[in-house]
């Protein structure tokens, strides 16, 4: 990667990305990404491969449609009025065109009427981990608190800084944190230092770290075959 000759934070963004690809064992990253807390400057699936990884469904990118689909627990049946009971915080319209879209996409089945079940299609998600990456010049404060918002959909989350203003970097807040730290130097293009999270990440929820997962599929495209 080629080095900065002025350095602000977007260009340290989008300098930072091959390294990082390389480190994560990916081709892919998907910048200003949000799955609901917060927007991460980058958002890597971790050892995944596009061409290793096709998809036989469409992606969910729809957040309540996700959580309607994951309310089906193995083959069991649900009606639809048990669906507008257990979404009661949406409209009964909502919750018919969340249950028309499970039906187009093929994920649930009318076995009667008004009576569906989840088919057994492999609805798995080839992205098993995410990470989520701020990049700050030297604002490793609000790179830290952003970075906590992403630990909700993110399984591992970095804080990146230009090498130029990490001396004297508190480690312990990013270890107490459970965030990891990444030193790139900006002149000459490449990483300098990484400090990986010590921890699992207890913050995070497997509803959005699902959906996050689905909006990567959707974001890259995927297509069925």
């Amino acid at each position: 990667m080629p080095a900065l000759t002025k350095v602000t934070e977007s260009n340290l963004v989008n300098s930072v990305i091959n390294p990082l690809k390389a480190v994560f064992n990916t081709d892919t990253a998907i910048k200003e990404f949000t799955a609901g807390y917060g927007i991460a400057d980058i958002v890597f699936p971790y050892n995944f491969l596009t061409g290793d990884n096709l998809l036989s469904r469409n992606p969910l990118d729809n957040y309540y449609a996700l959580l309607a689909y994951l309310s089906f627990k193995g083959l069991e049946d649900k009606t639809r009025e048990e669906l507008y009971v257990e979404f009661d915080y949406l409209s009964q319209t909502k919750v018919n065109s969340l249950i028309r879209l499970l039906l187009n996409y093929g994920y649930i089945a009318e076995r009667a009427k008004n009576v569906f079940t989840r088919t057994d299609d492999d609805s798995s998600n080839p992205i098993k981990k995410i990470i989520a990456v701020e990049a700050k010049l030297s604002d490793y404060k609000n790179g830290l608190i952003q970075a906590r918002r992403y630990k909700y959909f993110a399984d591992e989350c970095y804080v990146a800084l230009s090498k130029d203003f990490s001396e004297n970097i508190p480690i312990n807040q990013f270890v107490e944190s459970n965030i990891g730290l990444i030193i790139y130097d900006v002149y000459k293009g490449e990483i300098d230092k990484i400090l990986y999270p010590q921890q699992p990440n207890n913050l995070l929820d497997f509803r959005y770290n699902s959906f996050a997962k689905e909006l990567i599929l959707s974001k890259l495209n995927a297509k069925v075959f």
